[in-house]
This record gives C-alpha cells, sequence and structure tokens, in this order.
C-alpha cells in the first residue's frame, strides 16, 4: 500500500502563518502551534457540475465542502467497482460528518450576495440529502455536526436498529 499524507505547510496564498505561529500558541492568545495542516492544492472551481446534473447557477452557490463530497462519493463507488445504474435506487444510507462552515460564513458577510440557490448551496445540514439526491439513492441520511471523523466511529442512533 503506498502511505502518503496530505499534511502540508500553510500554502502562502492562504495567510501569513508565521504572523501567527508561536511554538506555545495554546497558551498565547491570537497565535497557533502548528505550522501545516491539511489544504486542498486544486482550485475548488474546477468541479464538473454538468456531470452530477448541477446548473451552472447552482454550482456557483455551492459550498466547495458539497463539490468535493460529490466527488468522493462518485469515486467511493467506482473505486469500489459498484455502477452507479446499480447504486441508483438502491437502499443505500448516506451518513457525512461535517464540521466547518467556512464558506457560509465568508458568503453571509455580504447579504447581497444571497441567492435562491443559498440555503441548497450553503447549508451543511444538507450534504447527506445532496449526495442522496444526485445518486438516487433510497436509504437513511444523517448529518452530524463533529469535530472529529473519531466521533463517528461509536455513532448508533436508536432509530437504525428499527432498520
Amino acid at each position: 500500500m503506498d502511505q502518503r499524507s496530505g499534511q502540508c505547510g500553510v500554502p502562502k496564498n492562504r495567510w501569513n502563518v508565521e504572523a501567527f505561529y508561536h511554538p506555545n500558541g495554546v497558551d498565547r492568545p491570537g497565535s497557533m502551534n502548528t505550522a501545516g495542516g491539511y489544504f486542498l492544492q486544486e482550485d475548488v472551481r474546477a468541479f464538473e457540475n454538468s456531470f452530477f446534473g448541477i446548473n451552472n447557477l447552482e454550482a456557483t452557490y455551492m459550498d466547495p465542502q458539497q463539490r468535493k463530497l460529490l466527488e468522493v462519493v462518485f469515486e467511493c463507488f467506482e473505486n469500489a467497482g459498484v455502477k452507479l445504474e446499480d447504486a441508483s435506487g438502491s437502499n443505500t444510507g448516506c451518513y457525512v460528518g461535517n464540521f466547518t462552515m467556512d464558506f457560509l460564513v465568508m458568503q453571509a458577510r455580504d447579504p447581497e450576495y444571497f441567492h435562491r440557490y443559498t440555503a441548497t448551496g450553503m447549508g451543511t445540514t444538507i450534504l447527506a440529502n445532496r449526495v442522496s439526491h444526485i445518486f438516487n439513492l433510497h436509504g437513511p441520511r444523517l448529518v452530524l455536526r463533529i469535530l472529529a471523523a473519531i466521533h463517528l466511529f461509536r455513532f448508533r442512533p436508536s432509530w437504525l436498529t428499527s432498520l
């Protein structure tokens, strides 16, 4: 297995990490104790929205998290050898753990930016529904706002036992 990591330094076009980094950042307000993270290197606007049946205007207002999630779900089906025709209409559940709302916060600064696609494009609670709709999955769907994916490891809501 090819073991790689997406961890890297903060790209220069994001922010000046040297201005905020301090080895004791936890104890220094306004600073941070890490000089890196996990950053997408590609342009998130390079999204093939027509492949997913999404018009150009709606894609413009979509949170990059939704775009990447759709691409990753498609890659999961592809890597598992599942044809989209076979997945479509199946009783397949969709569970999404989400943490950030960066896009919503940035776009909400200008109330003139809001559009009819704002609710579906920026809302994080719609992530599982977006996937289910695009891939025509008929199973249960759930979005959890979480700090780390490890919180989903033992999550089992009581309503799942009846499925």
